[in-house]
């Protein structure tokens, strides 16, 4: 569900937006952890969790950075988008309650 979250995210803001919003360096995104030679860079991660720790955090950013042609989808979008990319899995909701949601947004949206 993150991954989907993930790819609607760069669908409506852009392509690496994550980077671009979290200032991540090529450095960051592809170099080892100094600490511990031959293991990935874990700030990356550490950065992205800490980003998206508060809930509506990545509702603000897509409200923010979302591309003028599909702003209105903003309002649809966001709490999707919030569900999804929330940093605890546990709370990420499964695909049928995100068909359910989705339903429930768009009959909201159109009246």
């Amino acid at each position: 569900m993150w991954s989907l979250g993930i790819v609607l995210f760069e669908i409506l803001c852009g392509v690496r937006i994550i980077e671009q919003v979290l200032a991540l360096s090529e450095e960051e995104l592809h170099g080892t952890d100094q600490n511990n030679p031959g293991s990935p860079n874990t700030s990356v991660a550490q950065k992205i969790r800490e980003a998206f720790r508060q809930y509506g955090s990545a509702s603000e950013i897509l409200e923010e950075y979302i591309l003028p042609d599909l702003q209105e989808l903003a309002q649809i979008m966001s709490p999707i988008i919030g569900d999804l990319l929330n940093v605890s899995a546990g709370d990420r909701p499964r695909a049928d309650v995100l068909i359910e949601r989705t339903k429930h947004l768009e009959s909201q949206a159109s009246r």
